[in-house]
Formats: C-alpha cells, structure tokens, sequence
C-alpha cells in the first residue's frame, strides 16, 4: 500500500475512531455566534485500534516508514494546541478556549469559540474535517422571502471521496471493536424557525441535532446533515461553501502535537567490565 493510501487509511480510522464528539454552534441574526465542542477519547481503545491498524497496515509498501506504535499513541488530532493553531489568522474566528484534561482511561478536549459569520468559523477549522455550505432557497407563495439551507457534510460521507478515495467503510468491520462506541453529535441553535431537517428539531423549531454513530458510517448515512430555516429581513447571512484540506490536516493525524514528548525510555545498564588483575612487568 503507497505511504499516501496508508496515511488516508489511518486519517480515516483515526476519525471514526474511540470518540464521542460533541458541539453546539449558536448562530445569531446577524451572521455573528458561538462555538463550543468537547471530543471524548477513551484510551484504551485508542491504543487498540493504533496496535490494529499498526499490525495490518505497518508495513509502509514503497513510501517510507509509518510511525511507530508508541508514537501513533501521542497523536491528537483534537489536541488544543491543533486547534488555536487553525484558527490563527482567519479574520473573523477567535479562539476563547482550549484545554485538554487527560487520565490513565480518557482523553477529554474541551474547545470554544467565537466567529463573525460561519465562513470564518469553518475557515478556522471549527468543523475539522466536515464541509460547510449555506445558501439561498428561492422564493416561492410559501415563503415569500425565501429561506436558508444549512448543510455539514462529514468526509466520510461519499464512499471516502474527501479522503481520496479510501472508503473507510470498507475497513471499519475490522476495527468493530475499538469503534463500536463512536459516535459525532452537532447541534446548531438557529436565529428563526426550522422548516425542515433531517436532525431532530427542538419543540420551540430552533435549534436541531444530529447523531452519527458507527452503525450510520457503515449504512452511510445521515453523514450529509441539513436544516433549512426562515429567512426575515432581520437575518444578515451571506451564502458561502467551504471544504476542508484534508491532505492539511494529514499531521494531525500522523505526527504528536507540538510539545507532546513519548517518556524516555531508559537506557539498558552497561555492564562493567571485570577488573583485570596481573602483575606487569617486575
């Protein structure tokens, strides 16, 4: 397997892998909201599915060598430190919180923000890996304003066609064990009612939630998630379409963290050579 097709393999299962991701996007009238996302990681799978995947796809085939285990047992592609360095400089989007707090079983990322339109949170990697679209509905008697249209589109959705091909559910039967648990949950709270969507719509029809959990990867579906809501004189969006560069984000994947550092391991004792004994010359 090319070291490229390796590296989307694990980018792939990496993704899907021993998390629980949640967040909650709050978008207000003006284009202007709120992010906040907590990824759950439970390590003991992570190191699992790393062992697993080492095992079937190590071998690195003619494009040098993948990391070694302990290495893919730093990687966070969540880590903190990734997520303020995507949001430096995108005009719009700041980071107002990042923390990790970590034990011997769980691995908790817990990240926040602000944006002043939703491009710029998707530019600064709010979304990681999903595409953001929002659009105009046209005009009709029904809705004599319009409406908007709110799609996520998560990379794995298209048979992999983000991820370069590599259709990841092909490979997830055989880490079923280390995924079983994964599951993405996103809510967006809206600025005016929900028309329709394919999430579940709280009762007042303003804020909606998806679930994606492994069993819906394997199906593929609800990996394409979509709200369409009211469009009044008082909401200032703007369309705009936006898709990650997952090849950009292949590091998060494959390299530790900046600062992260593997526990040295101690070097074996040498042992002592035996004194000599002997007289010399007399």
């Amino acid at each position: 397997m090319p070291r490229i097709a390796l590296v989307l393999a694990f980018c792939a299962l990496l993704t899907t892998g021993c998390l629980t991701h949640k967040d909650h996007v709050t978008l207000k009238a003006d284009g202007s909201g709120t992010f906040v996302a907590v990824y759950m990681v439970d390590m003991a799978k992570g190191k699992e599915l790393i062992n697993t995947a080492m095992t079937l796809f190590g071998g690195g085939g003619g494009g040098g060598e993948m990391p070694s285990a302990e290495e893919m047992a730093l990687v966070n592609p969540y880590a903190p430190v990734w997520f303020r360095e995507a949001g430096k400089g995108v005009d719009g989007y700041s980071v107002t919180g990042a923390t990790e707090v970590a034990t011997e079983t769980t691995r908790a990322n817990v990240m926040s923000a602000s944006f002043t339109s939703l491009e710029a949170a998707a530019k600064g990697g709010a979304f990681f890996a999903a595409s953001v679209t929002l659009s105009k509905v046209d005009k009709s008697e029904r809705l004599p304003n319009g409406a908007w249209k709110l799609v996520f589109r998560e990379a794995l959705a298209g048979g992999g066609e983000a991820l370069g091909g590599m259709d990841p559910a092909q490979m997830l039967p055989m880490f079923e064990a280390q995924l079983s648990g994964f599951s993405v949950k996103r809510a967006v709270t809206l600025p005016c009612a929900i028309l329709e969507t394919n999430g579940k719509a709280s009762a007042d029809k303003m804020t909606v939630e998806w679930t994606v959990n492994y069993d819906k990867i394997l199906e593929g579906k609800d990996l394409e998630m979509t709200v369409v809501f009211e469009a009044k004189e008082e909401v200032k969006l703007k369309p705009f379409k936006f898709s990650p560069d997952i090849m950009a984000l292949v590091p998060r994947f494959t390299q530790p963290p900046p600062g992260a550092k593997a526990e040295a391991k101690p070097e074996p004792k040498k042992e002592e050579a035996a004194p000599t004994t002997g007289g010399g010359d007399k």
